[in-house]
């Protein structure tokens, strides 16, 4: 079986990559004052304003789940020893959605929205780190 797939780094994304290794969450923060708001995934422009001044942030790894799934039929094989995978949406307290695997398994899946969230990370392959999602009591 092969190594799971990493996303490809580029000169927009390095700077978060490069958090996630060293266990923190980096994040743009457009620097417009009238728009302000902090992005994910890393962008050249700001999705809201479309600004072009942003900055990287440190930001709470903590948010609540808004959605959420069970899949059953990865898009590698890789992933096939571990399913159902549990995939979340969760908003985080400094504003942005962010998806990810959550790594308890579900025994149920009541109360599993509007769960709060730690980020922890976690090496995905060979060299990353990626965020993944704990739950939190």
């Amino acid at each position: 079986m092969s190594e799971k797939p990493l996303p490809r780094t580029t000169q927009i994304n390095r700077p978060f990559l490069d958090a996630c290794n060293d266990g923190y969450l980096l994040l743009q923060r457009c620097l417009d004052p009238d728009c302000g708001k902090t992005i994910f995934y890393p962008r050249v422009c700001c999705p809201y304003c479309g600004g072009g001044e942003l900055e990287w942030n440190e930001v709470e790894p903590a948010g609540r789940i808004v959605s959420f799934t069970l899949v059953h039929r990865p898009q590698h094989e890789v992933f096939l020893d571990n399913l159902p995978v549990p995939f979340v949406a969760v908003e985080l307290d400094a504003g942005p959605l962010i998806y990810g695997e959550l790594v308890h398994p579900l025994t149920h899946e009541d109360g599993l929205l509007g769960a709060p969230v730690q980020i922890v990370f976690r090496n995905h392959a060979a060299g990353q780190k990626l965020p993944y999602f704990e739950l939190q009591e």
